[in-house]
């Protein structure tokens, strides 16, 4: 299995903040730990990318970008940007469960 992470959570600054061990989650946010990215440009195509990570990026951006609407083919508001290619309109729960926290 491909490494779902870009860098090691330990390198990012209050990852603690937005992925807290103690498991609580924010609202909006698939319960798969796993997506998969579906842009045939970026590298990843197909392959897993850490849920955790993903959110991370996003919720990292300003107010306003994340105000911005991107909406999966699901019409979910995706709250995810891809560690890769920095896209945020491909990501995908790896189990197809569309369920959120």
């Amino acid at each position: 299995m491909d490494n779902i992470y870009k860098k090691d959570p330990k390198e990012y600054s209050n990852w603690e903040k937005f992925n807290p061990s103690s498991g609580y989650g924010q609202l909006g946010r698939f319960k798969t730990k796993i997506l998969t990215f579906t842009n045939k440009a970026c590298n990843r195509y197909n392959l897993e990318v850490s849920e955790e990570e993903a959110f991370y990026l996003f919720a990292k951006q300003s107010f306003f970008k994340r105000l911005k609407p991107i909406f999966l083919p699901s019409r979910l508001k995706n709250l995810y940007v891809c560690p890769f290619c920095k896209k945020a309109d491909s990501l995908h729960p790896k189990n197809n469960d569309l369920s959120t926290i």
